[in-house]
């Protein structure tokens, strides 16, 4: 337990990836906590390696991690922004767009508005996809105005601003 919370201190994620196993196996951690301390370790060095190795880097460790790993949303969305931290935006994109056909999820959809895109339009037009399926979801509505604004079209900006307020009125 003490080398656990040394490790996480420290951000020794490679280390405490490995000593996983053993506190679940001695019944020091439940299930539930092994997989949020794996999501944060496995966010810790994604982030360790884009600073060391950019994107490139980051990419591969990527393409090297467990298929089951890379359909998490919570991955992908860590990998996303580390890749839109290292200008790659294009690259961030693609699999965002691939996540978000498969599962609509916040996380996801909240970071369309960071990327910095020549073109917005397949973006908008993949979360206007989105609100198909779940029109009350004031996120996809918020990042669907944010993109307008990004374009200079601001009537359609402030239509899906109005609704993501009459859906959920936390003006953040």
């Amino acid at each position: 337990e003490l080398l656990k919370t040394t490790y996480l201190k420290l951000g020794d994620w490679q280390p405490l990836r490995t000593l996983l196993p053993q506190l679940v196996k001695a019944d020091m951690i439940d299930q539930v906590e092994a997989a949020r301390l794996e999501e944060k370790t496995e966010c810790g060095l994604m982030e360790r390696i884009a600073g060391q190795q950019g994107s490139e880097g980051l990419v591969n460790h990527w393409r090297s991690l467990p298929r089951k790993s890379r359909q998490r949303n919570v991955l992908i969305a860590c990998f996303a922004k580390q890749l839109i931290t290292r200008k790659a935006d294009s690259e961030a994109y693609g699999v965002l767009r691939e996540a978000v056909k498969k599962q609509s999820d916040d996380r996801l959809v909240i970071l369309f508005p960071e990327l910095n895109l020549p073109d917005y339009h397949p973006a908008i037009v993949l979360l206007s996809d989105v609100l198909r399926y779940d029109e009350n979801n004031p996120v996809t509505h918020s990042a669907i105005a944010q993109l307008y604004m990004r374009d200079n079209k601001w009537a359609e900006a402030q239509e899906h601003f109005e609704k993501a307020l009459d859906i959920r009125t936390d003006i953040s």
